[in-house]
């Protein structure tokens, strides 16, 4: 029947949630290529052939990729301070290609350090290399509007053939917008070639490249610098925290260059270190350079087509981050804004909020319940503490009550157990007590190892604050039927029972049947099915 709703016990539904992850676990988790390439298309193939011929032309020139990036665990890197470094990088990337671009050579350690030598040596700039560079991006940003261009064929009747005719044409734009890099590549390629050839080249060149790859064998482990030779044990020994760090750095960049290309795609860090371990562990069998991800490198793959997200900004985070990268590279920059979002983050875990919310009973009595909004840990025992303390001294009431409402304390550790107590301890001085009210079974059972159960004291739910009350008027011997009455009468509370009888019955007769003294009527009073308000 439609609209019906099959209930199955919690056990069964646990155990195929089990069994169905276990199916799920296969080789395709971790070779993601067995899960796409049957999907993949001719039109896939171009975009990854024209991308791939286009990072290989790019990666000659520039000879060594950008440095390393740093970082933590993708889920520390939080998408202002993705926003920061993806902002600071490209600046830094545009700086640091200015000497290039102008036909200088120096070394520069940081940005500023790059814009002073470029200043220092602005009368070595070479025209020819500013001229061919200007032209080249000039070049770039017209292909890259080829794709948008609008196809027109004037007053063509046959509109069968115009039609294919443009569509045939549009794609023609299409490829040669993506093939722009690559054209940039051979088109300047062929100009210095032609230069050099002619014996007067005006351009800086990359030089003499030695082609093939090193031959296949076992890592060095040792190193030979002038006439030293140095063993493994010493290389580590100099590198010392190194150790740790470059493997960080490395998975950083991979998973910040991800999550900025990434078109809103889920970063799998597991995936991003397993394909990272795996390159650098091959890679040192053929000298190759420790492998990490390089903004300039993803940058060309992202030209050929793909979309970058523009993330929310929380501007602090993603103002520090951008500031210090500038100022004292990614590596710090990256780290640095990931512990201010850690910080922000946890911020609210320390300073929870605590609703206070002031109720009376039926007959008046005044109890107020503090709502704590988040678990209490040993970050956030002494603030607690604190809070709480002002707030209970501010109310000066000698019959007031205090309740805490634990309802979304769903854990507790042994610092704030402490915490509480002292506090409540504190209160009990002042001839007050402090009430736990929706606990549950992990806090009570932590407070019941952990804490000196006398100065805890727990109440089940609301319903059950006026026995509270009650209890205190049964401890006091100087409490008589006569002032609990008075105090029934002037709040305009009555008993009522279930049939249709008259007050004025009713009240005498509760009267009569109180004769053994004024524990019955507080027994009585308890009763919420009986007590309503006049």
């Amino acid at each position: 029947m439609s609209g019906t709703k099959e209930s199955i016990p919690l056990e069964e539904y646990v155990s195929s949630k089990k069994d169905n992850d276990k199916s799920n676990f296969s080789i395709v988790k971790y070779i993601t290529i067995l899960n796409w390439l049957p999907k993949y298309t001719r039109l896939d193939a171009v975009s990854d052939f024209v991308a791939g011929f286009s990072l290989g032309l790019t990666l000659i020139p520039q000879s060594i990729a950008y440095a390393a990036l740093a970082g933590f665990l993708v889920d520390f890197i939080s998408m202002p301070v993705t926003s920061g470094f993806t902002s600071a990088t490209s600046i830094i990337i545009i700086i640091s290609q200015l000497q290039g671009l102008l036909g200088l050579k120096f070394k520069a350690h940081n940005i500023v350090d790059n814009l002073r030598k470029i200043f220092q040596n602005i009368e070595n700039i070479r025209i020819a290399d500013l001229i061919l560079g200007f032209c080249s991006i000039v070049f770039l940003l017209f292909f890259r509007q080829l794709k948008d261009m609008n196809c027109c064929f004037g007053n063509d009747k046959n509109q069968r053939k115009k039609k294919n005719n443009k569509m045939y044409l549009k794609k023609v734009l299409w490829f040669f917008s993506i093939c722009r890099n690559a054209l940039v590549i051979l088109f300047t390629s062929t100009i210095a070639f032609y230069f050099e050839k002619i014996g007067s080249s005006p351009f800086i060149l990359s030089g003499k490249i030695q082609s093939g790859l090193p031959n296949f064998s076992l890592p060095p482990f040792s190193s030979h610098i002038g006439n030293e030779t140095y063993t493994f044990w010493q290389i580590t020994s100099h590198i010392g925290s190194g150790i740790i760090v470059l493997p960080l750095v490395s998975v950083l960049a991979n998973v910040a260059i991800a999550k900025a290309f990434a078109s809103g795609s889920n970063v799998n860090a597991t995936q991003e270190m397993l394909t990272l371990g795996l390159c650098n562990i091959f890679g040192s069998f053929v000298s190759s350079m420790p492998a990490a991800g390089a903004f300039t490198r993803s940058a060309v793959i992202s030209a050929s087509g793909v979309r970058t997200p523009m993330a929310e900004k929380d501007a602090v985070a993603a103002i520090i981050t951008f500031i210090v990268c500038i100022m004292f590279g990614v590596e710090l920059g990256l780290l640095i804004g990931a512990v201010f979002s850690l910080i922000f983050f946890l911020r609210p875990s320390a300073r929870p909020k605590i609703e206070v919310i002031q109720c009376k009973t039926q007959l008046g009595d005044k109890y107020i319940i503090l709502k704590p909004d988040s678990g209490l840990f040993y970050p956030t025992a002494n603030y607690f503490c604190n809070k709480m303390m002002k707030i209970i001294l501010k109310h000066d009431e000698n019959n007031i009550l205090f309740i805490i409402d634990c309802e979304r304390i769903r854990s507790i550790d042994y610092t704030a157990i402490k915490g509480i107590e002292l506090l409540s301890a504190n209160i009990n001085a002042e001839k007050k007590k402090l009430w736990f009210m929706n606990i549950s079974l992990h806090t009570f059972n932590s407070i019941e190892t952990f804490a000196n159960k006398k100065y805890f004291y727990f109440i089940d739910d609301e319903d059950k604050i006026s026995s509270i009350f009650y209890d205190g008027i049964l401890n006091n011997t100087e409490t008589t039927k006569g002032q609990l009455l008075e105090n029934m009468i002037e709040h305009g509370t009555f008993m009522y029972t279930n049939d249709n009888k008259k007050e004025s019955e009713i009240l005498p007769k509760f009267i009569t049947n109180s004769a053994d003294g004024t524990e019955e009527i507080a027994l009585m009073l308890t009763s919420s099915q009986e007590i309503k308000q006049n």
